[in-house]
């Protein structure tokens, strides 16, 4: 597979999705205190090892704007969030190989090609296309939609009504096999998680916040968690030292 390099927002989102993006408050006033300039292109972030990424901020944008547009009362925006940190740290170039089935996973919501394009081709999610070019997948506001398409799809698997666990849990590959819940990882990812974060902050600065919005996440909006389950993420936590509020 080609290399792909994105040094700008602007080389790896459409025009009227990054006016979208800048019309938010926490992002324009994030990217302003940076030295950003409106009408400029906008500079993304890189961790230690130069890999582009999003902050959370950055990331809660698009999420949003993905669900305003095209899933409104379908997904949480929450939930592709807490996924996007667990499959990728939220780097826009991610890339998984599985040694087993040989298959790539792609971007910030780790998409499959072959995932991307039975999207695309028999459910209708055409907004954004990828059938010409699978490297298109690392562009956020093309995976975060795809990303969404299939939790939506998820989440009535085989003409049922999901919870929010299975479908997390089935996103992760694991709709026939009785595993422990990838939400137990959380934990696990926040702790691995210690790069530098966006302008010059450390990512541990804002844990607090991600931690409270991971938590909520489990307690509010995945109702038909089991308490059990719930345990073990606090637990998880408490084992990589942090404690939640």
């Amino acid at each position: 597979m080609a290399l792909v390099s994105f040094k700008y927002w602007d080389d790896c989102v459409d025009p009227h999705d990054l006016e979208a993006v800048w019309v938010d408050p926490v992002v324009r006033a994030e990217w302003l205190n940076a030295g950003e300039t409106k009408g400029s292109k906008v500079h993304l972030s890189r961790d230690p090892d130069g890999q582009p990424y999003l902050t959370q901020t950055e990331m809660k944008a698009v999420t949003g704007i993905i669900v305003r547009r095209h899933f409104l009362s379908q997904i949480d925006s929450d939930m592709l969030c807490a996924i996007a940190e667990l499959e990728s740290d939220r780097q826009l170039l991610a890339t998984q190989f599985n040694k087993k089935s040989k298959e790539i996973t792609m971007g910030i919501m780790q998409i499959l090609p072959k995932t991307a394009d039975w999207l695309v081709s028999d459910l209708g999610y055409r907004t954004y296309e990828v059938a010409t070019d699978s490297k298109l997948l690392y562009k956020p506001f093309v995976n975060v939609y795809l990303g969404a398409a299939y939790l939506k799809w998820l989440s009535n698997y085989e003409q049922k009504e999901r919870s929010e666990e299975f479908t997390v849990r089935a996103y992760k590959g694991v709709l026939r096999r009785q595993l422990i819940s990838p939400l137990c990882h959380f934990g696990e990812a926040i702790s691995l998680s210690k790069r530098p974060y966006h302008r010059g902050k450390s990512l541990m600065s804002i844990l607090c916040p991600l931690q409270h919005l991971l938590l909520e996440f489990l307690k509010r909006k995945v109702q038909s968690i089991q308490l059990g389950t719930l345990e073990l993420v606090q637990k998880t936590w408490k084992k990589c030292g942090i404690i939640p509020a």
